[in-house]
């Protein structure tokens, strides 16, 4: 049952976000559902509280990220950072010791948003 639950959840996901639109409008959703605020999934899953669940929720907006193109700068950067992510979230679901502080470093708001957000 906890499988098929899981399976729907991740379904459920990837339905909403391609609904979502596509490019800026939908790295938009997955910034203000993931990263926004300090009780923001990443958050929890940084600090080890994200259920097997949020973490594959977490990777397959991570996924649907690395299909996209940088609304501004270069695609080889944007491509490094998502794989950045998606290899942290990969630990996290397996749990690898040490995975949370991958995605903590993964997760570089200020540097991405510098490369890669519009003015």
């Amino acid at each position: 049952m906890r499988r098929v639950m899981s399976v729907a959840i991740v379904m459920i996901l990837f339905v909403g976000l391609a609904y979502a639109g596509d490019g800026h409008e939908l790295l938009e959703k997955i910034m203000k559902d993931y990263h926004k605020g300090k009780t923001s999934l990443v958050q929890k899953a940084v600090k080890g509280e994200a259920s097997k669940e949020e973490i594959a929720k977490l990777s397959e907006a991570y996924h649907q990220m690395a299909k996209m193109k940088p609304p501004v700068g270069g695609q080889a950067d944007w491509d490094k950072r998502v794989a950045a992510l998606i290899a942290a979230t990969d630990q996290l679901a397996a749990g690898t010791p040490g995975a949370g502080g991958a995605l903590k470093k993964a997760v570089n708001c200020k540097a991405c948003h510098k490369e890669h957000k519009p003015d």
